[in-house]
């Protein structure tokens, strides 16, 4: 049966999903800029100035991270919790990534 499905294309696809809508992307980074704006403090905020990371920067990297592993329509099909847990996750990766430790 995978064989058939394979043979199919129903497999692995070299295509990239599909694109986000712009009116998600935006309604998903000015979600993510709330949240962090409204919960790192000064010093925070100040540390992510001096490795050169803005919020911004931050929330698009996490919006990436999101649309790698997901189509916007497998997005909205997962449960809030499940939405939760995927943004924080892809937070977690971007904060390795563009700050490292």
């Amino acid at each position: 049966m995978v064989l058939a499905l394979l043979a199919m294309g129903l497999g692995c696809s070299e295509e990239p999903p599909e694109p986000w809508s712009h009116s998600m992307r935006e309604v998903m980074v000015d979600s993510c800029m709330e949240a962090i704006l409204g919960s790192l403090g000064d010093a925070e905020l100040a540390f992510m100035d001096e490795k050169g990371v803005t919020p911004r920067d931050a929330c698009r990297c996490s919006l990436y991270e999101m649309e790698r592993q997901h189509t916007q329509s497998d997005f909205l099909l997962l449960s809030q919790q499940e939405q939760t847990a995927s943004s924080e996750k892809a937070g977690a990766t971007c904060f390795t990534e563009l700050i490292g430790d």
